[in-house]
């Protein structure tokens, strides 16, 4: 997940799915460009993260998938 100031948001979505993870036994990572995970023969990688300017719609994670 992109780390953001929780304050500036105001997605109804993004609250619920923020207090569903507090309630349940998750493990949050903030993404990091370049980290790489494996899935079997798939690779992924985080591409970008972060907040960028002043719209929160430009937080987006981006991934780069590679299969096989």
């Amino acid at each position: 997940m992109p780390k953001i100031n929780q304050n500036k948001v105001k997605s109804k979505w993004y609250k619920k799915i923020m207090k569903q993870l507090a309630l349940g036994h998750y493990q949050i990572e903030i993404a990091e460009a370049n980290k790489k995970y494996h899935l079997e023969d798939a690779e992924i990688k985080i591409i970008s993260t972060g907040y960028q300017g002043n719209n929160l719609n430009n937080s987006s994670t981006v991934l780069k998938v590679t299969y096989g």
